[in-house]
């Protein structure tokens, strides 16, 4: 959002206004990096302690709205600023308030980013309105779709009634090429130990890799803290998911010898490194 001083002073106020309320608001949410889930009751628990906070962004985000509204001529540019205004604040209320029960609510904090995301548990209606009903044809393909040779589970789970199936034999040589290793004594990933634990263990198989490895998380803390615990621990060049753009990160892990990359999100799918980097 930008409106340069030469705008309406008034419209001005109520940006200065509304950043100040955003600042505020978002400012009370957990300091931790990492991706949190809000457990039951938390989400009513955090609006009813912050509650005047909150008011006021929903107020600021309002007052920008009506602001825009009230001018006698509007550029096409505070149109979109007022329609983006409504948006947010549907949006914010929807995260804060909703009582919907077919939502996970969470919180993801990346450096100096926060997200406050509401997630769909069962997507099937959603897909079905918007994709399966919107075109005569659509062809879903993966490496991954079909468990035991059927697709029964995914069927169900995006709510597909009548498919015509195929699955494909793979090229892969799995029991000449890959070899499965799942580390016993582990203590459950919700324990505290388990992070020194885990990285223990990383550092071990690294050794034995020589490097060459993905380390891949679900949870951005904790990629960060194992990070942080196998740094010193091991000689291999050490990337981090986060600290430079996704394919710079990609790039260097290609072209440097040895390299470990530790990572999560979007570095779990669509990614091809061919060669020995993770042989």
């Amino acid at each position: 959002m930008r409106i340069t001083q030469q705008g309406k002073p008034p419209l001005l106020r109520r940006v200065m206004r509304l950043r100040e309320k955003v600042h505020e608001f978002f400012d009370f949410l957990p300091p931790q990096e990492g991706r949190f889930a809000f457990e039951p009751g938390a989400r009513e628990a955090f609006l009813e302690e912050h509650r005047a906070s909150y008011d006021g962004l929903i107020a600021a985000l309002k007052a920008l709205e009506s602001e825009i509204a009230a001018l006698p001529s509007k550029p096409e540019e505070l149109l979109v600023i007022a329609r983006r205004a409504a948006e947010l604040r549907g949006d914010t209320a929807f995260l804060f308030e909703s009582n919907e029960k077919n939502y996970v609510y969470w919180l993801d904090r990346r450096g100096k980013g926060v997200f406050v995301v509401a997630t769909p548990i069962d997507v099937s209606s959603i897909l079905r309105e918007h994709l399966f009903d919107a075109f005569d044809t659509v062809v879903m393909t993966s490496a991954t779709l079909a468990v035991s040779g059927r697709f029964d589970f995914l069927k169900q789970r995006l709510g597909l009634q009548v498919a015509r199936e195929m699955v494909l034999s793979h090229e892969f040589d799995y029991a000449r090429q890959a070899l499965l290793y799942i580390p016993a004594g582990l203590p459950d990933v919700r324990d505290p130990a388990f992070v020194p634990k885990a990285a223990e263990e990383i550092s071990r198989l690294l050794r034995f890799t020589q490097g060459r490895a993905f380390c891949l998380f679900t949870s951005y803390a904790q990629m960060n803290q194992i990070f942080e615990l196998v740094r010193p621990r091991v000689q291999f060049p050490l990337l981090l998911q986060g600290t430079a753009p996704r394919m710079a990160l990609l790039e260097r892990f290609r072209t440097t010898p040895g390299a470990v990359l530790f990572a999560t999100s979007s570095f779990w799918q669509g990614v091809d490194v061919p060669g020995e980097q993770l042989s």
